[in-house]
């Protein structure tokens, strides 16, 4: 598996934005590890466990939720290369992944206007696809 991306990502972001935090509290509460990222892409894993599990023993939805925007999230940052704030997210749930499964989020770009940004992505499991996602971002 690829190191993790993420301290290089921060130091790309405090480019921009000098007083962001020096660590991303929610997404390591998340497990979730920074793959790989170029302008308009980022690809992030998060492995599916106990601790974000809902009150029916499954990974809960707003896990997935969280995962795809926080990928979503650094594609579109990669696209900008400014200060960015999701204003709508969307997604749609395919399937339930299996505890102790490896999920991958890919992410990319579908519009770059000046003021919104739209990107997607989809949530993917052992047995395909998990979940996709459609998010719109607000450069400021």
């Amino acid at each position: 598996m690829p190191q993790d991306k993420i301290k290089e990502f921060i130091e790309e972001v405090k480019k921009v934005t000098p007083t962001i935090r020096d660590d991303m509290l929610y997404t390591e509460l998340l497990g979730i590890r920074l793959l790989d990222y170029s302008p308009g892409y980022a690809k992030a894993s998060m492995l599916v466990s106990d601790k974000l599990s809902s009150l029916y023993g499954r990974l809960h939805g707003g896990a997935i939720l969280s995962f795809a925007d926080d990928t979503i999230g650094k594609a579109v940052f990669t696209a900008v290369r400014k200060a960015i704030i999701a204003v709508e997210i969307k997604m749609n749930f395919l399937r339930v992944p299996k505890m102790g499964e490896e999920i991958i989020a890919e992410a990319r770009v579908i519009h770059a206007g000046k003021r919104l940004v739209v990107g997607e992505a989809e949530v993917r499991g052992e047995e395909g696809l998990i979940a996709k996602a459609t998010s719109t971002y607000l450069v400021r």
